[in-house]
């Protein structure tokens, strides 16, 4: 059976188990963005793997599914995992973002990743990565700003993020640039993890949309007036943008290949845009697929990601 030519998204709430093949293959490995949080399938078993919330609507897959059309002796796997970051998820066990009671962790996204390697004699085509939104605790910020004023004033603790924390702590501004600073080093752990099992130019790591602006660039009223039009604007300004800016200076640190310009395609189809909107609201789906992108703004990422690859897989 010659595997490179299907495409493997779900591990049924298990880990993919890859048969030998003589082909070659594309895999996707990251977070939430990556696994299509916030877009359970219609019809049928909504999610392909439910711990991890994976889904067929992701701009990972559509580029690899894309790609594929022209290349279909290429197999794609995807390992991506909402709630995931480098540490937690790609070089150490994860439960997931909705574990089965007395589930066991998943195994690290980059040892199934060398799995696929193991039984592949052409080896890895690509590596698709979209990570680094939770290593900066994008969630809880969120969160944070939801209830709390002038959010980037106020103390913090990741802990109890919807109460604002004793003087003590420090303030969301200066604990999210911490984070920030660390991601540096984070992204080197990847690479090397990263190193036995592909050449670092087929990399490619996508920056994040922005959720943050409506028509004309307007800073949105978001959560329905939780999180006010200044705090938007802040948290694009000192959380999005210095991680997109790490992102980029990793991909030139490694060889990579970055997929850029991805905020400013969302810049006005934001979550309060209300014609063309590409990012999920509260009740559209699940609560954890809030200010995820729907299915529009996936299949955006998807044209960002698709002339990168394609010049990975035909140099």
């Amino acid at each position: 059976m010659v595997l490179a030519a299907a495409v493997v998204l779900a591990s049924c709430d298990g880990d993919v188990d890859p048969e030998p093949n003589e082909g070659t293959a594309i895999v996707s490995i990251g977070d939430s963005v990556a696994s299509g949080e916030g877009n359970p399938a219609r019809r049928g078993r909504p999610w392909l793997d439910r711990r991890c919330h994976r889904s067929a609507t992701a701009g990972q897959t559509f580029a690899a599914e894309e790609a594929r059309q022209e290349r279909p002796d290429i197999g794609f796997f995807s390992f991506a995992c909402s709630g995931a970051t480098i540490d937690r998820g790609l070089l150490g066990p994860y439960r997931g973002i909705e574990p089965a009671p007395f589930q066991r962790p998943a195994r690290p996204q980059l040892e199934q990743v060398a799995d696929v390697v193991a039984v592949t004699e052409g080896g890895l085509a690509a590596v698709l990565v979209s990570i680094g939104a939770n290593d900066v605790g994008f969630a809880k910020i969120v969160k944070f700003c939801a209830v709390v004023p002038r959010c980037w004033e106020r103390h913090f603790n990741p802990a109890f993020p919807l109460v604002e924390a004793g003087p003590k702590q420090p303030t969301l501004a200066v604990w999210v640039s911490a984070r920030i600073d660390e991601l540096p080093e984070r992204y080197r752990r990847l690479n090397e993890a990263l190193a036995p099992v592909i050449e670092p130019d087929r990399v490619i790591i996508t920056e994040y949309f922005d959720p943050t602006t409506g028509p004309g660039g307007v800073d949105c009223l978001m959560l329905f007036g939780g999180v006010k039009p200044e705090e938007s604007r802040w948290a694009r300004e000192n959380v999005l943008v210095p991680l997109n800016e790490r992102i980029a200076e990793a991909a030139e640190e490694h060889g990579w290949q970055p997929v850029s310009e991805v905020d400013e395609s969302f810049r006005g189809h934001g979550i309060c845009a209300r014609r063309g909107r590409w990012v999920r609201t509260l009740g559209e789906g699940p609560l954890s697929g809030t200010l995820h992108p729907n299915e529009a703004g996936h299949r955006q990422i998807a044209e960002l990601i698709s002339p990168e690859l394609a010049e990975v897989l035909n140099p």
